[in-house]
């Protein structure tokens, strides 16, 4: 069974999704079957095309581009990733939480405003080998993930109804089945 993993943003250095191959290829290298899909576009999206056929990773990491609802993709994931370098607010990070998605975030100078580390989120190091640790501690750990999927029924997100009420057209049209 594959582990699937989600990331939502534009594809620009400062969002480090340029990072996922070479994390996808370490933790394959590892012996874990991970699925990442990337939703967005941007000025860098060539650059990680590049390099997913670099690090053969393309069975692995899929670029879906843009999605005018990403919300049925989050739902079907196993665990939401945010690497970014640096960040204000996350608004995709948000958005899995209201989804009741395990999260982790980079530890980026805002970090700890997007979340509650080990609450309703987890804060892994930034670059390739912080971001490999933190996605294989969250697999080899699925009673944290339950954890803090359990504790974002706990807090009080912001425009949580409205992104509920997208979400209803449900996971096959996401193609996530």
């Amino acid at each position: 069974m594959e582990f699937r993993i989600v990331t939502v943003g534009r594809f620009s250095y400062a969002k480090g999704m340029d990072l996922v191959p070479s994390v996808c290829r370490k933790l394959t290298d590892r012996g874990y079957r991970i699925r990442w899909y990337l939703i967005g576009y941007g000025p860098e999206q060539e650059k990680i095309s590049e390099e997913i056929r670099k690090q053969s990773v393309a069975d692995q990491v899929k670029i879906l581009g843009p999605k005018e609802n990403p919300y049925p993709y989050m739902r079907m994931c196993d665990l939401y990733v945010q690497p970014s370098r640096y960040e204000g607010k996350s608004v995709a990070v948000t958005e899995a939480q209201i989804l009741h998605k395990p999260v982790m975030i980079t530890r980026y100078p805002t970090s700890s405003g997007q979340l509650e580390e080990g609450k309703d989120g987890y804060i892994c190091e930034t670059g390739t080998d912080g971001i490999a640790e933190g996605i294989q501690y969250l697999i080899d750990h699925p009673e944290i993930r339950d954890r803090l999927v359990q504790n974002t029924f706990l807090r009080d997100y912001d425009q949580a109804e409205a992104v509920r009420a997208l979400i209803q057209q449900g996971p096959e049209k996401a193609g996530l089945k």
